[in-house]
């Protein structure tokens, strides 16, 4: 059985094909790059499944996996829970952007208040020189 898994490590998608033989674990990775198209893996797959995992010689002791039947109910929530996971900004330069945006929003904030309590202040004085105005007696 052989099994296909594409994620995203931070910088570049990786693929990575399993399969096992009689106990034997055999793992082939490849780097993406850039996120790849339906053909890249079917390409990755198709040479995984071919040549690629037949070419590896050494193999490791496949790991014994417990075997518990798992409610479908609650293996939706976790897939559900790792997509949100997922849902995170992907890459370094995502990050370092949102975190830009995010000081440019506070930094408009502080703009509009300052701006705000000048019109405040001009309308006092405002206010006040007509008090005074009326007072004068015309």
């Amino acid at each position: 059985m052989v099994v296909l898994t594409v994620y995203h490590d931070g910088q570049f998608w990786t693929g990575v094909a399993e399969r096992t033989e009689d106990g034997a674990l055999k793992a082939v990775r490849t780097v993406f790059g850039c996120e790849p198209t339906e053909r890249d893996i079917l390409a990755f797959a198709h040479r995984a499944i071919g040549e690629a995992l037949d070419a590896v010689t050494e193999s490791v002791e496949a790991p014994k996996l417990p075997v518990s039947p798992m409610n479908p109910k609650r293996r939706q929530r976790e897939i559900r829970r790792e997509i949100a996971a997922a849902q995170a900004p992907s890459t370094k330069a995502q990050a370092a952007l949102q975190r830009e945006r995010e000081a440019r929003g506070a930094e408009r904030k502080k703009t509009a208040k300052l701006l705000r309590e000048e019109i405040k202040e001009r309308k006092r004085l405002l206010l006040q020189a007509k008090k005074k105005e009326k007072h004068r007696g015309h």
